[in-house]
Parts: C-alpha cells; structure tokens; sequence
C-alpha cells in the first residue's frame, strides 16, 4: 500500500518519530485512557509504543486535516489484519 493517503479530510501515513510527544500527551492522559484496555503510558512507554507503530504494517496513524497542529490530530488508528482475520478499527477522541 502507497502512503500517505489523503482525502479531502483525511491524511493515513505511518506513524513516525515527528509523533512521540503528541503521542504521549494522548496516552499519558487518564481520563482518556480509562476508555482504553491498557492504562496510561509513561514517557518512556510511549517511546516503545511508537517504536511498535513505526515498524508495524498493521497499524497507521490517520490525520483530521483540519487539526494538523493539534495532538487530537492522531485521534484515529486502524489495524489492518491478514486476509482471513477480522479487521480491527480503533477510534480514540
């Protein structure tokens, strides 16, 4: 699959290092992560967390075009499985 993608709102890409604090102001937040089946990251969690979404071709991070200078921009992930295993859609606001 050629990525970026982009749509009129939306930009798929590969997570990459750019990401990390954005990611951790996200997973460090409690009161978001009680919505999640893992608890809130530290930073260095978040670190390993971005090493496995950088190098995982199951997972991409997917951009809101219109908050492209805000953390929330990564507010959506998909997983995508082999053929024959359910795909897996994350939505996390």
């Amino acid at each position: 699959m050629k990525l970026p993608i982009t749509t009129g709102r939306l930009i798929i890409r590969r997570y990459a290092e750019k990401d990390l604090n954005d990611l951790y102001e996200y997973l460090c937040d409690e009161e978001i992560m009680r919505f999640e089946p893992y608890n809130a990251l530290s930073f260095e969690e978040t670190k390993k967390s971005l090493e496995w979404r950088i190098s995982s071709d199951e997972i991409f991070a997917i951009e809101l075009k219109s908050l492209q200078n805000d953390w929330k921009r990564l507010s959506w992930e998909t997983r995508l499985r082999p053929a024959g295993r359910r795909r897996k859609t994350v939505i996390s606001t």
